[in-house]
């Protein structure tokens, strides 16, 4: 059996998938924000037993949810980074799944985030 991750090592390896899987472009020091999601993320994956490759889904559907919510609840047109994050999310979901702990709850992640942005790309159509 091999030892339980760090939380260091951990949220370097979540780090680390997300810059490579999801070529995301992070790079330290983050910014405040991403620290705070990163680090939470990461405490909750050591008392659930979830890996890096399920931080780093959890990450970006979190991200990704947040800025269509924004977009969505102040009627703004869609930032930038959605149509340029959102492919980003999916292949990367789609090279780790396999690999994380918990494939089902980021399945479920994954559509919920697919769905509000159906929602977002409706009203836009409408506009």
């Amino acid at each position: 059996m091999s030892p339980r991750p760090t939380f260091q090592s951990l949220r370097a390896q979540a780090l680390s998938v997300l810059q490579t899987d999801y070529a995301l472009p992070l790079r330290e020091p983050l910014q405040q924000h991403d620290v705070e999601t990163l680090d939470a993320m990461t405490v909750k994956a050591l008392e659930l037993g979830a890996n890096a490759y399920d931080i780093a889904a959890i990450f970006m559907a979190f991200h990704m949810h947040e800025r269509i919510k924004w977009a969505l609840d102040l009627n703004q047109l869609v930032c930038d980074d959605v149509p340029h994050y959102y492919p980003m999310m999916r292949r990367g979901f789609e090279r780790t799944c396999d690999l994380m702990a918990y494939p089902s709850i980021q399945e479920n992640n994954l559509r919920q985030v697919e769905e509000l942005k159906a929602v977002l790309d409706a009203r836009d159509r409408m506009n």
